[in-house]
């Protein structure tokens, strides 16, 4: 993707449809969230460049044809009232109706940029947040900043029975 992007890929299925979910990633990104080169970086009095960490900017949902076997771009409305969450675990989707609190045609992502979490000491694990898909629109989960999170947090999620059995029991 050249200097300035790369991008993850994910494969999420979602009632019985196959969703290909390509982040686009920043790999320096500046204070205003534009992708920045390393060059720019550096400062005349040293030759380390700034802490300006990777960050996700963006994400390309595709739902595969089943007839045609090709990938076709989903618009907002494309994952109805499911939510996606992607990362280091197993990417999975669910229905944001029966997870109070859970932002129907959203992208939840946790870091997992195994290649650069462990290049600086001062950053990694720290890319985190919600996408929601209609407005493009990235917010963080929790206020965390650039610093660094060891190790990188990964989803945890339970089955709709397994939720409906533990609520049942509190």
């Amino acid at each position: 993707m050249g200097e300035l992007y790369s991008n993850h890929n994910y494969l999420v299925e979602t009632d019985g449809t196959l969703l290909l979910v390509v982040r686009l990633i920043g790999e320096f990104v500046n204070g205003n969230n534009e992708p920045v080169t390393e060059a720019d970086l550096l400062i005349d009095t040293d030759t380390h460049p700034l802490v300006c960490p990777y960050r996700t900017l963006q994400f390309h949902v595709y739902i595969l044809d089943k007839e045609s076997q090709d990938w076709v771009a989903v618009d907002h409305i494309g994952i109805g009232g499911q939510a996606l969450f992607i990362g280091g675990s197993e990417s999975t989707s669910v229905s944001a109706a029966k997870f109070p609190g859970c932002e129907r045609g959203s992208i939840y992502f946790t870091d997992d940029y195994w290649e650069r979490v462990d290049e600086d000491y001062l950053y990694g694990g720290h890319d985190i947040g919600v996408y929601n898909i209609g407005s493009g629109r990235i917010s963080q989960l929790c206020e965390l900043g650039s610093d660094k999170i060891e190790p990188p947090p990964f989803w945890v999620t339970q089955s709709w029975e397994q939720h409906q059995h533990l609520s049942s029991l509190l």
